[in-house]
C-alpha cells in the first residue's frame, strides 16, 4: 500500500508491505514462517595470470640492437565489482613483442547471494547487491605512455562455467554472450 500525506496530497510518502493469513477460526494456525532474505555466503575468488601474448601496444622501448625485437613494459589490473581499488601484478619489465611471463595470483572475497546471483556488499543501511563482474585489463607499466588499458576483459561470474579437466574441453563458446572478436 502506498502512504500519503494528509496535507500533501498526490505525493508519496512511503509503502507498507505486508503478509496477511486467514485462516478458519476452529483451527489453530500453523507455525510462522521465517520470511528473512538468505545470508549472504561467504566466498573467495581466485585468478591466477600465467602469461599474456601478443598484446599491441602504443609506446615501445627502442631495441637495443637492430635485429632485436620490440620491448614494452606490462602489468595486469583485475578489478571485482563494488572493490573500491582494482589489484595490480608486478610489472613485466621489457616484455618481447607483447608477450610477458607473470604468474601473478590475486585474490577477492566476497558475500554471495545464491538466489539473486548477485555480490552482496553489507551497508550500514542497506545491503548493496551487484552483478558478480571481473574486470582484467592489460596495461603499460608507465600510466604517462598509456593512461588507457591496451586490452581488456569482462568476465559475468554469474554464467561461467566450470573448470574443465583438458585444455580442449575449455573454449570461449560456453560463455553465454560471448562474441569472437573480429578478426584485425
Amino acid at each position: 500500500k502506498q502512504w500519503y500525506q494528509r496535507r500533501v496530497r498526490g505525493v508519496p510518502q512511503g509503502k507498507l508491505l505486508m503478509f496477511t493469513d486467514i485462516f478458519p477460526f476452529m483451527e489453530s494456525p500453523p507455525e510462522p514462517m521465517n520470511v528473512d532474505p538468505p545470508i549472504p555466503v561467504e566466498m573467495e575468488l581466485r585468478l591466477i595470470v600465467f602469461d599474456v601474448t601478443d598484446v599491441e601496444t602504443i609506446e615501445e622501448i627502442p631495441p637495443e640492437k637492430p635485429d632485436d625485437d620490440t620491448l614494452h613494459d606490462l602489468l595486469i589490473k583485475a578489478q571485482f565489482a563494488g572493490d573500491p581499488e582494482a589489484q595490480v601484478s608486478e610489472i613485466h619489465t621489457r616484455a618481447v613483442n607483447g608477450t610477458g611471463a607473470f604468474n601473478w595470483r590475486f585474490k577477492f572475497q566476497f558475500g554471495y547471494a545464491f538466489l539473486d546471483r548477485k555480490r552482496v556488499i553489507p551497508g550500514e543501511i542497506e545491503d548493496q547487491m551487484l552483478d558478480p563482474i571481473l574486470t582484467i585489463s592489460v596495461c603499460d607499466g608507465d600510466p604517462s605512455v598509456a593512461p588507457e588499458p591496451y586490452a581488456f576483459l569482462h568476465l559475468d561470474m554469474t554464467y561461467l562455467p566450470r573448470g574443465m579437466s583438458t585444455e580442449e574441453w575449455t573454449v570461449m563458446e560456453m560463455i553465454p554472450g560471448y562474441e569472437e572478436p573480429p578478426p584485425p
